[in-house]
């Protein structure tokens, strides 16, 4: 585990720095109030690019993996170009939607302009590909590679043009989301030829076979877990951008990007040993598999809690790293935090259920959630601000983490936590 994770922490870590960095110059060249906008916008995307991908990542992962164990060379050679063909199709389609429609329907309310939306668009295309590349790549177990390409790429090019911007012309959000879209399909392509030179020589001579049915079912229900998980990982800033302002997006973003620093131990882990752990569960080696899964608990909280201390100690230090206006984000920082906290405490619950073949739980726990998030961000939002939008993410983080806990412990008998109290079968 820790040879696997230390592989894949490297260049996730090199892209957090660079992201992290990238936020930094990117805040303090827009200013607050276009900052906002700009996430704001790419929060849309990332809400809107799940039903492009359509699952497809996930399932990628899982049965890439399971095709190259065994050699089923034609299944897995069938299983990428199907993928690829049915994200390209949705993706392009749901681009011309948001093309032609969003400036009708969010133009006006905040004031974002059509060119705005025609770039956010043209990233939904560029971000459904790339996903499905790094699924790819995972499930061919390059983990590392994997993250190279949006995590390295993309932040290293991305920093190079806004450096290159700043006192070049106006600063807008619709110019940051150009250079967005610009570098990411660099980073396409990148991910592209890394799988292609990943395939063994003997997919690309083999002749696909295709599960339709199989895949789309599948696909469909993880579909329904990332859709909601994401969806509830941002809806927080949805609300608190249309029942606020854009602008308000710009310091609780960072806000947000700072408590995601508690749970990265877990992310990297997770990444990093989902191939290994359906692999186990497909054999039938529990122990081993909940001896892992303690390792990866043990580990998200010895890097989770110091980090968590700083930034309920130096919370206000860290934002002001973004420019001026962006501590007034201080108190949101430690409600997001204390939600993280519970994350990490729970471990990799919706990984160990979706790798079982327990999605439904998933999209059960997590749907729930994100109902909970939902109804306290329009009750809290419109009062609290800022305020109120991290309450209602804490609790929804807390809330799917512990009802997923709960059904890990009924199904697979396992404790995804530090304690060894797995439940008799």
């Amino acid at each position: 585990m820790v040879r696997n994770t230390a592989a894949i922490a490297g260049p996730q870590l090199a892209g957090l720095g660079l992201s992290f960095l990238l936020s930094v110059v990117v805040a303090r060249w827009l200013g607050a109030a276009e900052f906002g906008t700009y996430t704001y916008v790419l929060s849309w995307v990332a809400v809107l690019a799940l039903a492009s991908v359509f699952g497809v990542d996930t399932l990628l992962v899982r049965h890439a993996a399971s095709y190259s164990s065994v050699a089923a060379w034609q299944l897995l050679w069938g299983l990428l170009r199907w993928a690829n063909g049915l994200v390209l199709v949705a993706s392009v389609t749901i681009a011309l939607m948001v093309a032609s429609a969003a400036p009708h329907l969010f133009g006006g309310a905040h004031r974002l302009s059509p060119a705005t939306w025609l770039f956010a668009a043209a990233l939904l295309p560029l971000t459904g590909i790339a996903r499905a590349q790094q699924a790819a790549l995972r499930g061919l177990h390059r983990p590392a590679l994997s993250q190279l390409p949006e995590m390295v790429v993309q932040p290293a090019l991305m920093l190079a043009v806004v450096i290159a911007c700043v006192g070049a012309g106006p600063r807008s959000a619709p110019r940051a989301l150009l250079a967005h879209a610009l570098t990411l399909g660099v980073a396409v392509a990148v991910a592209l030829w890394l799988v292609h030179r990943s395939l063994p020589p003997a997919v690309r001579f083999a002749q696909p076979r295709y599960e339709h049915r199989l895949w789309l079912a599948t696909s469909f229900r993880f579909f329904l877990l990332g859709g909601v998980s994401v969806l509830n990982s941002r809806i927080d800033v949805l609300a608190l951008g249309a029942l606020g302002s854009p602008a308000a997006v710009g310091p609780y973003s960072a806000a947000v990007r700072g408590a995601a620093l508690i749970p990265l131990a877990l992310d990297v882990a997770v990444v990093a040993m989902m191939p290994r752990l359906a692999g186990l569960y497909a054999i039938g080696d529990h122990a081993t598999m909940r001896s892992l899964v303690r390792r990866m608990s043990q580990l998200a909280l010895l890097v989770g809690i110091p980090v968590a201390a700083v930034m309920f100690l130096a919370g206000g230090q860290f934002l002001s790293l973004f420019g001026a206006g962006f501590g007034d984000a201080e108190p949101a920082l430690r409600i997001l935090a204390v939600g993280q906290l519970v994350n990490i405490a729970a471990g990799p619950v919706a990984t160990l259920l979706v790798i079982a073949g327990y999605e439904r739980d998933a999209v059960i726990g997590v749907g729930a959630s994100a109902v909970v998030n939902a109804l306290l961000s329009v009750a809290l939002v419109p009062q609290w601000g800022m305020n109120g939008a991290a309450t209602a993410a804490a609790s929804g983080i807390a809330l799917w983490n512990i009802l997923l806990w709960w059904r890990v412990r009924r199904r697979l008998s396992i404790s995804s936590t530090v304690l060894h109290t797995e439940r008799p079968r």
